[in-house]
């Protein structure tokens, strides 16, 4: 198959990249495959993060997408072989040797890859905005650090990694197939359960559940929500809300679309768990206000005035975990 033809197409509201990635890998291999569905069986569409120390509150949501990536991919018919474990990814993007590192021990591996025709899923690296993103290597490049692809935010253009990749997936082998509701939501609902009790995530400094709202609140007591981007943090207090509200979105979509097929007696379990879904999209609907979050954010009473959304959307995804432990009891 052409690599070249191997994009990620922008579609309004969707701001999950490794579920984007995914899609367009599964697409371009001829899978008919749904972004809300691949969402779900990564374990995204509930899950909220956050990471401890300094890191930018906008990208934490990107953190330890890869949970369940391997094993959501190989039932899907992709073969995927990371090029080191999760876990060995932690902190690399902040140690300087990194770069020598993936250009002597990694860059050739991705090189042969792509000579046998295997795109690379890769974190981090991706230029500008997109640096904290999840896509695809398709192709080398002389500039950079030898190597271009597709992800999010680029118009369906491709573009040249600006830095070295923290984290990397060689797709070795697609054999698509379709996955029946039965394991579908085998994945899901299990997905979702770590998500809501933090127990899936090679680092430890990446936390998820009620854990993260307290992180998330935490950040809202100081002056500067984010360390990492100083008088910059509205936007990314912003952007997280904006993130974590569009995973709720399909979410929802997940579960109005599955209602209607389930069984009469799980049929409330699903309006409850969309219900619950719509909860912190609007707890957070001035969390998404670009005007209401600069002006709220640079004072306390402006950021407690925040806080109260948070906590409301926290009481949501409380509800939502035990919505997802009723669910599971039903369907074992």
């Amino acid at each position: 198959m052409d690599l070249q033809r191997l994009v990620v197409h922008d579609v309004k509201d969707r701001i999950g990249s490794l579920a984007m990635a995914m899609e367009a890998l599964l697409r371009w291999a001829g899978a008919n495959v749904r972004y809300r569905d691949l969402n779900a069986a990564l374990g995204l569409s509930l899950r909220t993060t956050a990471v401890r120390g300094n890191a930018c509150l906008g990208w934490w949501s990107t953190h330890g997408c890869d949970a369940f990536l391997v094993e959501t991919a190989r039932l899907y018919g992709v073969r995927l072989r990371a090029l080191h474990p999760p876990e060995a990814a932690v902190g690399l993007s902040e140690h300087e040797p990194f770069g020598q590192h993936f250009d002597a021990s990694y860059a050739p591996l991705v090189r042969r890859a792509l000579e046998h025709g295997q795109p690379v899923i890769a974190w981090q690296g991706w230029p500008d905005a997109r640096a904290w993103l999840w896509g695809l290597i398709t192709h080398t490049r002389d500039e950079g650090v030898g190597f271009g692809g597709t992800t999010m935010w680029s118009h369906g253009e491709t573009v040249l990694l600006a830095s070295p990749p923290v984290q990397l997936y060689v797709v070795e082998e697609i054999a698509p197939r379709e996955l029946s509701d039965h394991e579908l939501f085998d994945l899901a609902v299990r997905g979702f359960r770590n998500a809501a009790d933090d127990s899936a995530a090679a680092d430890s400094n990446v936390v998820t559940g009620e854990t993260a709202y307290d992180l998330w609140l935490e950040r809202l007591e100081k002056d500067e929500v984010c360390p990492t981007c100083g008088n910059r943090g509205g936007r990314c207090h912003l952007q997280h809300a904006r993130f974590l509200s569009s995973h709720r979105a399909t979410g929802v979509r997940f579960f109005e679309h599955y209602r209607d097929g389930a069984d009469e007696t799980l049929q409330p379990l699903f309006d409850a768990l969309a219900a619950n879904c719509k909860g912190p999209i609007n707890a957070l609907t001035t969390s998404r206000d670009p005007q209401a979050v600069d002006k709220l954010v640079k004072t306390a009473q402006g950021r407690a005035a925040l806080a109260v959304g948070v906590r409301a959307a926290r009481s949501f995804d409380i509800a939502t975990a035990e919505e997802i432990s009723r669910l599971t009891n039903a369907i074992t």
